[in-house]
């Protein structure tokens, strides 16, 4: 009867086998497909840098539409949600009254 012990040894051996064997077979593709990995490799870089500028863009616009700076505080206020313009209006009202942001924000339920 074997133990759980042996049993983890002889999958992790098993697991280890299995690797070695796909990666000797990537080595061989790679070998016997030099000319495709020429072509591809500038295509799925120019795609990697495109997805990345695409990732930084809709990061930056989050940024711009659920963040609040408060400058007597001297941090930015993390939105829930993008505010509507009706709510941006709001805003802006009730800062010009003297109210601070922190209440505002959450009276409106977007802190």
């Amino acid at each position: 009867m074997t133990t759980l012990k042996d049993n983890i040894k002889n999958r992790t051996e098993r697991l280890k086998q299995e690797a070695k064997k796909k990666l000797l077979d990537l080595e061989c593709w790679c070998i016997n497909h030099k000319e495709i990995i020429a072509i591809a490799t500038p295509i799925v870089i120019a795609g990697l840098k495109k997805t990345n500028r695409l990732r930084n863009e809709r990061e930056e616009e989050r940024h711009r539409n659920q963040t609040i700076y408060d400058r007597s505080e001297g941090h930015y206020w993390n939105l829930r949600r993008s505010p509507t313009q009706a709510e941006w209006g709001e805003i802006n009202y009730r800062h010009r009254q003297g109210e601070p942001y922190y209440s505002i924000l959450i009276s409106m339920n977007l802190l």
